[in-house]
């Protein structure tokens, strides 16, 4: 069975928990031994704005042998992938570059980053405050509210997992507000998204 795909609406500022929401997306791939299902695994594929929606759809073949146990759930942060995306019309990619190794490539890769930074303040300065870490923590205490399962773990790396633990950490309140946005559907190809 091929994975499934939902959208989880979260607030976009904890502060005002019944304000203004976004929506993160997930994926999820049942446990294929379902006599011996452990619970679910959420990855998450680190960062600062990488997705793990792919991995939870399609599990790395190093995971085989947990993916016959856990539901394999995949994990787009909020402005990344499929989870609203965060566009500050960038004219490049969101990857992170190298200075260099003379203090003149370190000036222009200063002045780089400034410019992608000052495009982001102009276009999305509404949203900016709530891309943080600490907020997407609190999204990912949701999605394992809405999986509903207490025996979920959380790795950062689909090689190198860090396990961590099942209880929310950063929304005590997070089990009175997770909400999916709609039914679990087959998933669309998440290449190149």
């Amino acid at each position: 069975m091929g994975a499934r795909c939902a959208g989880i609406t979260v607030p976009l500022d904890y502060g005002d928990p019944d304000g203004r929401t976004t929506v993160v997306a997930v994926s999820r791939v049942a446990a294929t031994d379902t006599a011996h299902r452990i619970g679910t695994m959420v990855l998450v594929a680190g960062g600062p704005g990488d997705s793990a929606l792919q991995n939870g759809s399609e599990p790395p073949a190093a995971m085989a042998g947990i993916a016959s146990r856990f539901d394999v759930v995949g994990y787009d942060p909020r402005f990344v992938g499929r989870s609203a995306p965060l566009d500050c019309r960038w004219p490049t990619g969101h990857a992170l570059r190298s200075a260099g190794l003379t203090r003149r490539s370190f000036e222009r890769q200063v002045a780089f980053q400034r410019d992608l930074a000052d495009r982001c303040l102009r276009t999305r300065s509404d949203l900016l405050p709530y891309a943080t870490t600490r907020n997407t923590a609190r999204d990912l205490d949701i999605v394992r509210g809405v999986l509903g399962n207490a025996g979920s773990r959380t790795t950062a790396s689909p090689t190198r997992p860090i396990w961590a633990p099942s209880t929310p950490r950063c929304s005590p309140a997070a089990s009175t507000v997770p909400s999916s946005t709609g039914p679990w559907t087959r998933c669309a190809t998440t290449h190149g998204s």
